[in-house]
């Protein structure tokens, strides 16, 4: 079974894996060994923890569980996003509806369990609340925000 640590450091529970990855141990696991068939060196879990926070920041010299240079980062990242859009992990972990009775059965059940009409599915990101500026202020004119 891969590791998730450094041979010195405790083992990650299964809240730090989630906090880290963004999915669960068992799933960081089965990724891992699926992803590494692919490579042509052993899988490491850093481009999984890129990929679950979208910044080197966190996992370049100040992470203790993953760290390495940023070039290596980039380096697993590149290999590990090239392995995981071979057709047989692609079609095994990515779905889209087939046809209109999936499409309509899908926006049903996200209807049901979430109350939001007219989604077919999400992506899971970072809401940032833009507050409008007033539009009647001399000091702030309207031309000079850009969203």
């Amino acid at each position: 079974e891969p590791s998730l640590t450094r041979p010195y450091n405790p083992p990650l529970s299964d809240q730090q894996v989630i906090g880290y990855f963004r999915l669960s141990k068992d799933i960081v696991n089965e990724l891992v060994n699926i992803v590494t068939s692919f490579m042509p060196n052993a899988a490491r879990p850093c481009p999984l923890r890129f990929l679950g926070s979208g910044s080197y920041q966190g996992i370049t010299g100040s992470d203790a569980y993953v760290y390495v240079s940023q070039s290596s980062i980039s380096q697993c990242i590149q290999q590990v996003c090239g392995a995981l859009n071979e057709p047989a992990i692609l079609n095994e972990w990515v779905c889209f509806p087939r046809d209109i009775i999936e499409l309509q059965n899908l926006r049903t059940r996200f209807y049901q369990q979430h109350h939001f009409p007219g989604a077919i599915g999400c992506i899971d990101c970072t809401h940032i609340v833009i507050i409008a500026p007033p539009q009647n202020e001399p000091q702030h004119p309207e031309h000079i925000y850009i969203c």
